[in-house]
């Protein structure tokens, strides 16, 4: 019953066994020893193994039966998160194969910016040595900015 309920608030598809099946399963001390009160010695214990070839029957019976039947595995209760896992893994996998090729990208204008930056400094720093020496008054300028 627990089995059943669960399954069904689950949503996922539940066959019980069948009773029979579980009454062989089920053992009963009143069964068997109520029906042997009423006989007495090699008919009780005959009795009893009657009752134990019957049972074992009905489960090769049943399996039998279940041999032939195909069985779809049922779908988990963790198929949709683990789908939604895994739509969300694949969606992050491409986005980090955006950033690194972005990344590539800045690594690459930061090796332009830093060379272009080094001539660019090299020639301020050059017109600035030409400008000081023709105009005075430019050197505070250059103490102010302490470029080198």
């Amino acid at each position: 019953m627990v089995q059943s309920k669960l399954c069904r608030t689950l949503g996922v598809n539940y066959t019980p066994l069948p009773p029979e099946l579980i009454d062989a399963f089920s053992h009963d001390p009143a069964v068997v020893t109520g029906a042997t009160r009423q006989k007495g010695g090699w008919q009780a214990v005959e009795d009893i193994h009657s009752n134990i070839t019957r049972q074992r029957d009905t489960v090769r019976e049943y399996l039998r039966q279940e041999r032939h039947v195909e069985v779809a595995p049922l779908p988990s209760v963790l198929d949709s998160p683990l789908r939604s896992l895994q739509q969300s893994l694949d969606a992050l996998e491409q986005r980090r194969g955006t950033i690194s090729q972005k990344v590539q990208e800045v690594i690459e204008t930061l090796a332009r910016v830093k060379q272009l930056h080094a001539a660019v400094k090299a020639e301020y720093n050059n017109a600035m040595t030409h400008t000081s020496s023709v105009y005075p008054e430019v050197r505070p300028i250059r103490i102010l900015l302490s470029i080198d």
